[in-house]
């Protein structure tokens, strides 16, 4: 008997930059441990949200983005007027001609996908490095911009960073303070967690030189004690995060945020004795587990 063969498995990219890189490398990991070819879907969110463009398509991304076609169908399937698209899955999937896999965000599950046959459409987050650690190599390459920086400050800085003990710091505020339900449910990390961490951090690194990367620079700058050298990177604010995650991820050593940006950053910096700090809990609620989200030579501390 034939055994049915595997076909396209799409990814729905959504959230900022971070979270893309986490759909992108999760699912091209799993397209590849399972047999199926890889395709990446365009952003289907508002395209007026400005903090939340499609930027993969910047860095040396290897993997095809679907054909027009395609797109329109996946956009189809989540109208809900008439229930136009509740009634377009229960077709697809009736006729076994699309598979929808949920992340359960409940941590790493390739199992999801060890039977599927057909085209899969996945949805969801996919945010445990445990799904992509086989291809940190191929992933590195890609996640670099395909440009030079566009202006001479980020051109000096992305030649400065790499010649000094430089350590990106991230704060994120932003709507981690302003909307209750990510208050309540992410929290945002305490100013002892940034200053231990830096304390910490100023102990195994001589001459450190911290560049500091924020959506809320001016209350850091009144809040942030800092006894060595620093910069904060302001320029790119509200227009450029791609230029921010370069230049933090050529930095040497990461205090990062509860944020997949600085995530990231920090897992891509190539620095052979890097070290990166991290918050824990990750979120005040999270259904992952810790070990799904920072890596063992990390070093944690609560956030």
């Amino acid at each position: 008997m034939k055994t049915p063969s595997k076909g396209k498995l799409f990814v729905k990219l959504e959230g900022g930059l971070g979270n893309q890189f986490y759909q992108y490398a999760s699912c091209k990991a799993l397209a590849k441990k399972y047999g199926f070819q890889f395709e990446v879907l365009a952003r289907m969110d508002s395209p007026n949200d400005s903090r939340r463009h499609n930027h993969l398509g910047l860095f040396n991304i290897q993997s095809p983005y679907t054909g027009k076609l395609n797109t329109l169908l996946v956009r189809m399937l989540f109208i809900q007027k008439f229930n136009i698209g509740k009634w377009l899955r229960k077709r697809l999937k009736s006729n076994k001609l699309l598979t929808l896999v949920h992340d359960p965000e409940t941590g790493y599950h390739p199992e999801l996908l060890q039977d599927a046959i057909g085209n899969v459409l996945l949805l969801g987050y996919w945010q445990s490095f445990k799904y992509f650690e086989k291809i940190k190599c191929e992933l590195v390459e890609e996640f670099k911009l395909k440009e030079v920086p566009r202006d001479r400050e980020n051109q000096s800085l992305n030649e400065l960073i790499p010649k000094c003990e430089s350590i990106a710091i991230h704060i994120r505020r932003g709507d981690y303070v302003s909307e209750e339900y990510f208050l309540k449910n992410f929290g945002t990390c305490s100013l002892d967690y940034y200053q231990n961490a830096i304390a910490l951090i100023a102990e195994r690194v001589q001459s450190p030189q911290f560049f500091i990367f924020t959506d809320d620079p001016v209350w850091v700058r009144d809040r942030l004690k800092i006894d060595y050298p620093h910069t904060f990177i302001t320029h790119n604010l509200g227009k450029s995060d791609y230029e921010d995650f370069r230049l933090m991820s050529v930095c040497k050593h990461f205090i990062v945020a509860n944020s997949s940006f600085s995530w990231w950053a920090a897992w891509i910096g190539n620095y052979l004795d890097k070290i990166v700090i991290a918050p824990t809990p990750w979120f005040v609620k999270d259904s992952l587990p810790q070990e799904d989200r920072i890596p063992n030579e990390w070093i944690k501390l609560p956030i």
